[in-house]
């Protein structure tokens, strides 16, 4: 008698217990991109943390997971997030990865929010569960393009890109821009670049500009190694802190593309003072994951058991970095890129958007 009274109520307090809401985030967290992926999760703990905090129930439970930037673990981490009953994965950083993952989570009708994977291949697969909350390559690529022809004038330039999806279509849809002006183009095995061949090209080529694809690794080293009379453009890949200090004072002047600055959007607002009182340093794709968070925990309560792929397609959501939607594939409506430059030891934008 006594046995069943002390059951009884264990029984009845777990059977109340609401159950926890599982999201993932999918990032490169031990690989060449990790100082990114990093970033990425900071952004995606603060979204998940400020709802915990005032959430009676139920509370939600964060999976954090290492794709490392590799396309097979990135199918690895995609598979045990979906066995795991997860309602949809911020993710992942890479383009690669993000291509590679999303049929698996397009099987099991999981959401996937990229907050950062740019190559145009990733909205074409023609998966409906599949968003992508920044721009695209070939975008970036022909903002990039205009900003050299019509203000630095450069004549012969130089390509470097790594051989990631991200990259080479970055790479390509800059050099679709430049006509003529291209005087050389060497690919190479990311975390691996052609130093000595850069050295020996240098002064055959002549370039007065040389255009970079690829992350800040990669960047920085081979920034190093060019003289500061040439010019030095790069995609959104060298976007991160860990870039100046890889660099020292060499990356005053270098230009790169990216989105409006956070800071001078009045809807960041809310964003920038939490981050401020958490000490979270805001690096470029931070505000991007922390609004995919918020956008997906949204959906959830407002779907009400409706497919929230669906639901995403077809809703608008407020977010830090404005009114979010997105178009038949999953792109980002107005997702404007910027030229940006480093001054000061620091990034500033360099002109308003180019539309």
């Amino acid at each position: 008698m006594n046995m069943r009274l002390l059951i009884i109520p264990i029984i009845l307090s777990t059977t109340c217990v609401e159950r926890p809401i599982k999201i993932g985030v999918v990032a490169d967290l031990s690989g060449s991109g990790r100082d990114l992926g990093w970033s990425i999760v900071r952004g995606v703990e603060l979204a998940v943390d400020e709802y915990n905090e005032h959430a009676i129930a139920p509370k939600i439970l964060l999976l954090v997971r290492d794709d490392r930037g590799d396309s097979a673990r990135a199918v690895a981490m995609a598979r045990d997030l979906t066995k795991r009953g997860v309602i949809g994965v911020i993710g992942h950083m890479n383009s690669h990865c993000s291509i590679a993952a999303a049929p698996i989570y397009h099987k099991s009708r999981i959401p996937m929010i990229t907050p950062s994977s740019t190559a145009p291949e990733l909205t074409q697969l023609g998966y409906d569960n599949v968003f992508r909350l920044c721009g695209r390559d070939d975008l970036q690529g022909k903002i990039a393009g205009y900003f050299v022809k019509e203000h630095l004038k450069s004549k012969r330039i130089l390509i470097l890109a790594d051989r990631s999806i991200y990259a080479q279509g970055l790479a390509n849809a800059f050099e679709s821009e430049m006509e003529n002006r291209v005087v050389g183009r060497v690919d190479f095995e990311t975390g691996h670049p052609p130093l000595e061949k850069l050295k020996a090209m240098l002064p055959l080529k002549l370039p007065d500009l040389v255009y970079f694809a690829g992350l800040y690794k990669d960047g920085a080293e081979i920034l190093r190694l060019i003289p500061k009379k040439i010019d030095f453009l790069a995609g959104d890949g060298i976007a991160t802190q860990e870039f100046l200090k890889l660099t020292g004072g060499r990356a005053e002047g270098v230009y790169f593309t990216f989105g409006p600055p956070i800071h001078q959007l009045g809807s960041a607002v809310h964003f920038l003072r939490i981050a401020h009182e958490k000490r979270i340093q805001v690096e470029p794709y931070t505000c991007n994951a922390y609004d995919a968070t918020n956008l997906l925990i949204d959906a959830y309560f407002r779907a009400k058991g409706k497919d929230l792929s669906s639901f995403i397609h077809h809703n608008k959501f407020d977010g830090s970095i404005g009114m979010i939607q997105f178009d038949k594939n999953g792109d980002l409506l107005g997702s404007p890129f910027m030229i940006w430059m480093v001054k000061g030891g620091g990034f500033i934008p360099w002109s308003k958007k180019i539309d």
